[in-house]
């Protein structure tokens, strides 16, 4: 279910996707319906959320949606996945709280540089050996510039791109070690970030 309106347009594809902002009941009810399969049946509380698609700015001037989010329970959502065109790569945009739309306890952890499935739309599913170097390539800026970079892949996407044969998801996280940039996990981070808050 899509948290705002949603255009895409695959690069050289003729046909745009459009799906419409879900009504938020039934926003709502996923989050609530999700976070309870997940306590009763994994035995852990869900703090946070990545929106399907992402979205240029994230849930920036959406109140609405925040209020959605927090009463559901999730501390951080990972939701600013695209640049201003709807595209990738999304911009270095750094982890912030929403405090100007009230919610100063929420915290984003965009989503920077390409999604997996909108670079091989541009470039070919065949190419998962330049996914890797133009990953790598991140690595280098995220050093250079001590960056936080939160990535988002998709097991069909590994499939798809043959991740096996290629290991562009690999290859980024042997090069992350490689350049001392520490790897951590969504709620990790955020747990962290919330501890640093109190303290």
């Amino acid at each position: 279910m899509v948290f705002r309106d949603v255009r895409y347009r695959p690069a050289g594809g003729e046909v745009e996707a459009v799906l419409p902002e879900t009504p938020h009941v039934a926003l709502r009810e996923e989050l609530e319906l999700t976070s309870d399969l997940i306590r009763r049946y994994l035995g852990r509380e869900c703090v946070g959320l990545r929106t399907p698609f992402g979205y240029y700015r994230g849930l920036r001037d959406r109140p609405d949606l925040l209020q959605i989010v927090a009463d559901s329970g999730h501390r951080y959502v990972t939701s600013w996945g695209r640049n201003e065109q709807n595209g990738n790569p999304t911009p270095w945009v750094q982890p912030f709280a929403y405090a100007e739309e009230g919610f100063p306890d929420l915290l984003e952890i965009p989503f920077q540089f390409w999604l997996d499935g909108v670079w091989f739309d541009a470039h070919g599913y065949g190419e998962g050996r330049a996914f890797r170097d133009a990953l790598r390539g991140a690595i280098d800026e995220v050093v250079e510039q001590d960056l936080v970079f939160a990535t988002a892949f998709h097991e069909w996407c590994a499939i798809a791109a043959d991740e096996e044969g290629t290991g562009w998801i690999r290859g980024l996280l042997e090069y992350a070690r490689e350049r001392g940039v520490e790897i951590t996990t969504y709620t990790d981070y955020w747990a962290r970030h919330s501890a640093g808050k109190e303290g």
